[in-house]
């Protein structure tokens, strides 16, 4: 049985757990995420290794659900499964089955599963955060520190536009010498802006469909922007439901849609966003925004954040904060009453 882990103490039980036992071909996972815990359990788990990496290995199983396996050192994930598992020894095809606490990788690889310890975050419900003006701080501190520290060409591009709540200023800032990506993605970006700032969340996510599947690699940056967009107006509809546009009907239908249009494990991250759940960091910035807490570090979450992958970190938070407008019309909208 796996013990429930919600805080952030996975360095001391990397601690506690020890070095790995240094058995060839045999790994033990320290960390699941509960979505991952779910998959692996099913009933005659069986799938296969579809894409191969330094930091973490992905598999589908014959249902079509995704798994990651990641290095210790990388970020809870509620689809990932951190462990010591040597990811050098895998293959892109290689079956995977998993057989009592012990999943198999191609008869040459086995991850213990026993002493893990799982991994899940929830939303802040109704009351449990701070009120929209408070939120609306939070958001611009975040931002504010976002401007000063973004670098790299990705979505992060959008912060000026996202700090003054339109797409006129995007044209001025974008570099002549910007990738035709960046340029055809901040055009799409440059809709999403302005509508959420006037509370339109059924209009953003009606122009974020073009985005989904635009860039290369495994997570394209418009699927990278638009989940952190999904994940924060999830949260945002926790936190203040009734303020806020939330067809859930309509977020499951662009999921679905998506899964045709990008690689099957974007297609699946971006159902953990619309369902308000992602990498630890990006939980840990929305809480901060939304708990207003005073000793908020803005610049340590945003660097955690952006820590993530080599652009989809700046990506994923530029969506995010476009979804925080929603805030600032929320707030006009109370005061109009």
């Amino acid at each position: 049985m796996m013990q429930m882990l919600s805080g952030t103490d996975l360095q001391a039980s990397m601690v506690d757990s020890g070095q790995p036992d240094g058995m060839p071909g045999r790994g033990t996972a320290l960390l699941v995420g509960a979505t991952a815990g779910r998959i692996l359990r099913e009933p005659g788990f069986t799938g296969d290794v579809i894409a191969v990496g330094s930091k973490a290995a992905f598999i589908i199983s014959s249902h079509g659900r995704v798994v990651a396996f990641s290095r210790l050192d990388q970020q809870p994930h509620p689809r990932a499964v951190l462990s010591s598992l040597d990811l050098g020894a895998l293959s892109v095809g290689m079956p995977v089955r998993v057989q009592g606490e012990e999943v198999l990788f191609g008869g040459a690889e086995t991850l213990s599963l026993e002493q893990t310890r799982c991994w899940q975050r929830l939303p802040l419900g109704p009351g449990r955060g701070v009120s929209l003006v408070d939120a609306s701080r939070g958001f611009c501190r975040v931002l504010n520190a976002a401007l000063a520290m973004h670098e790299g060409e990705n979505l992060g591009s959008a912060l000026p536009a996202i700090a003054a709540g339109s797409a006129s200023v995007i044209s001025n800032r974008l570099s002549p010498n910007a990738s035709p990506l960046i340029a055809a993605a901040m055009e799409h970006v440059g809709r999403i802006v302005p509508v959420c700032r006037w509370g339109r969340l059924d209009l953003a996510m009606t122009y974020a469909e073009d985005l989904i599947g635009l860039g290369p690699g495994l997570t394209p940056s418009g699927d990278d922007f638009v989940g952190g967009l999904l994940f924060a107006a999830y949260h945002l509809n926790e936190a203040f439901p009734g303020e806020f546009i939330w067809d859930a009907e309509a977020v499951g239908g662009l999921i679905s849609r998506s899964r045709s249009m990008t690689h099957p494990i974007s297609h699946a991250l971006l159902s953990d966003h619309a369902q308000g759940q992602s990498y630890e960091a990006i939980h840990d910035l929305m809480d901060g925004m939304l708990t207003g807490n005073e000793e908020l570090d803005a610049e340590a979450l945003v660097t955690r954040v952006t820590s993530i992958g080599s652009s989809s970190g700046w990506d994923m938070l530029a969506g995010l904060l476009t979804a925080m407008l929603l805030v600032t019309s929320g707030i006009e909208t109370q005061e109009g009453k």
